[in-house]
């Protein structure tokens, strides 16, 4: 029968103690070293696919940054295109109101000595704003639009119309919300009226009457003078109302014409 391959391991301890000696076969070695080549192996192979794991998620982080500042970006690009609408909106409702025609911008026909631009405008519900329009023999006219009624009197959902049989508009809107002054001017009535229940008129010195009606709680006092913007009442149901919404008139040179011809959309 042949023998076993074998090595001889001495181990002389450090105390000077007594020396041990052992036998190990060829095929334990081999074993020993196969399992540790495997192991090692396993080990780089786990490692490598961590760094690779580790690598495609901080790279799916930085995408993820890199989303939410594109998204954010694109909502204020949204936004401003919004802001912009607005401003041609409301330039052409101011232009309409004033009986100006709107000349060709430079950046619409490269021309020059062509009519600016507003100087200031804003959102329905900011403050006041400050347009300068010219005419066709370039005569400039500075307009304080806080006394022309293009505020939107409350945030709600226009439910009647302007009309021969209705003298306002009627925007629907939950009890409480907040319904400011659409011009400035000096309150001309705060109080009760059988059919409007809780009412209250502002007039402003361009010749407009505002008429906001059924309101459940007034702000504001007769004789007060009020900015346009400013929250002068919350929505109701008072008076001869079935339910909550804000009844809002203008009158201009004491008759009522249509809201909706100064509101800016």
């Amino acid at each position: 029968m042949r023998r076993k391959k074998q090595v001889t391991l001495l181990i002389i301890p450090g105390d000077s103690g007594r020396s041990i000696r052992k036998k190990v076969s060829y095929s334990t070695i081999y074993t020993v070293i196969t399992v540790a080549t495997l192991l090692f192996a396993t080990f780089a192979f786990m490692a490598i696919n961590y760094s690779r794991i580790y690598y495609k998620a901080l790279r799916a982080e930085i995408l993820e940054r890199r989303n939410l500042k594109l998204e954010e970006q694109w909502r204020k690009i949204t936004r401003i295109e919004k802001d912009l609408a607005l401003l041609k909106r409301t330039d052409k409702k101011i232009r309409n109101m004033l009986g100006v025609e709107r000349s060709p911008s430079p950046l619409e026909l490269g021309s020059p000595g062509i009519t600016p631009l507003p100087e200031q405008l804003e959102t329905p519900f900011g403050g006041a704003i400050l347009v300068k329009a010219q005419d066709e023999s370039s005569e400039s006219t500075t307009i304080l639009l806080e006394e022309i009624p293009t505020l939107w009197p409350a945030r709600g959902w226009l439910t009647r119309p302007f009309s021969s049989d209705h003298s306002g508009v009627d925007i629907a809107a939950p009890t409480g919300t907040p319904i400011v002054a659409t011009t400035s001017g000096i309150v001309t009535r705060s109080g009760w009226d059988d059919i409007y229940g809780q009412i209250i008129e502002i007039q402003s010195d361009r010749g407009f009457v505002t008429v906001y009606g059924h309101n459940s709680r007034l702000l504001v006092k007769e004789g007060e003078r009020v900015k346009r913007g400013a929250v002068i009442a919350f929505v109701g149901s008072t008076g001869l109302s079935s339910a909550p919404h804000l009844h809002y008139e203008t009158h201009l040179n004491g008759k009522p014409v249509d809201p909706m011809r100064y509101l800016v959309h």
